[in-house]
């Protein structure tokens, strides 16, 4: 799975998020980001049906799924009540708009949402991840 276009499209339809980066930008942090909102694209799981072809050949579905974890905070509000309010459903929102309904690949199905959930809250900041998923076709 290539994550690229979905960190390029996200960066150019989500104008409110100050970063949008990586796993490999996620790795190196070691506290939250100094700009927020900010977005980070991960793969999460790959899955593939079973072989469809009565042939010698092979043909299966792909499901590939990611995660965009999104760091809101409140500098203000060390509860991070603030940033759960305003800040997250605003950077989900633009998400959304952005890759809900895009085919990341060539041939591949739009994407979807799949699921949400918090990853942490502590020191005003906010980790949440939303996966999504799409499909696409192998055949050899």
């Amino acid at each position: 799975m290539r994550l690229a276009p979905i960190v390029d499209r996200i960066r150019a339809n989500a104008p409110a998020l100050k970063h949008v980066g990586g796993g490999a930008n996620l790795a190196a942090l070691s506290s939250a980001p100094s700009r927020t909102p900010a977005a980070f694209v991960v793969p999460v799981r790959e899955s593939a049906s079973a072989n469809t072809s009565a042939t010698m050949d092979v043909a299966q579905r792909i499901t590939r799924r990611f995660g965009i974890i999104i760091v809101v905070r409140n500098a203000s509000d060390a509860r991070g009540e603030a940033a759960l309010d305003g800040g997250l459903a605003a950077a989900r929102a633009e998400v959304d708009a952005a890759i809900v309904g895009w085919a990341p690949e060539a041939d591949a199905g739009l994407v979807t949402r799949a699921s949400g959930r918090l990853l942490s809250f502590a020191a005003g900041a906010l980790w949440w991840q939303d996966e999504y998923e799409y499909e696409t076709w192998r055949s050899a």
